[in-house]
């Protein structure tokens, strides 16, 4: 499909195929309400794998209805069309989710999207601040220090006890194309320098080589 596509960019058009069509909003169109239940996955790295195999272990894995429609639209790009709203919040929520050791990273759809055009580079994981002094051990801390990392999406619920938790807990959008930052240097009140290791709940296949998510170390040193 993707080469195909690559395909069809270089050719000239013809006169037939300069004609733009315009689409007239009285025509069935989907509705917002369906294009939300709808979302977009790909596996990363990609592997050869039929949807029907795909679409039959993640249903049983997200304990979702069996009717849901999970189609293919590229090499290991998926469009799932979950059948509540209460479905899709849940697994998104719950991951990131894995398929044979490959990230599954999941992006919702609007109206104006693409299945092929849609940014597959950011992925959502919990992520552990460790060493942080006790002063720093609070909710605008941890979206301050989450930033750096990337879209902080959600912050543990910090109560007034959480602070005797060896760590800060931040949901964060992550660059995946990109080597994960191992830690944190912060300067504390007192001005020392001290070293935030990180932790990321739920990392698939990891490389502790080149800091990549897609492969492990014995591939890299191949």
């Amino acid at each position: 499909m993707d080469d195909i596509t690559k395909l069809w960019e270089n050719f000239t058009l013809i006169k037939e195929e300069e004609d733009t069509i315009v689409i007239d909003n009285q025509k069935p169109i989907l509705t917002v309400d369906n294009i939300q239940l709808c979302a977009v996955g790909k596996l990363h790295p990609s592997k050869r794998i039929t949807v029907e195999a795909f679409a039959s272990v993640m249903k049983q894995v997200w304990k979702i209805h069996n009717s849901t429609r999970i189609e293919t639209a590229g090499l290991n790009i998926y469009v799932i069309a979950f059948k509540t709203m209460a479905e899709k919040i849940r697994v998104f929520s719950l991951g990131p989710w894995t398929f044979d050791k490959s990230l599954l990273i999941l992006v919702p759809t609007t109206a104006a999207n693409k299945p092929l055009d849609i940014d597959i580079s950011l992925c959502a994981f919990w992520v552990q601040i460790h060493y942080i002094t006790f002063e720093c051990m609070t909710k605008d801390m941890a979206k301050f220090l989450g930033a750096r990392l990337g879209e902080v999406e959600e912050v543990d619920g910090m109560s007034s006890y959480d602070w005797v938790r060896p760590f800060l807990w931040v949901r964060v959008k992550i660059n995946v194309l990109k080597p994960l930052r191992r830690g944190l240097k912060v300067k504390t009140s007192d001005g020392k320098d001290i070293w935030c290791p990180l932790r990321y709940e739920r990392l698939p296949d990891f490389c502790y080589g080149c800091g990549c998510v897609g492969h492990s170390i014995r591939e890299y040193e191949k």
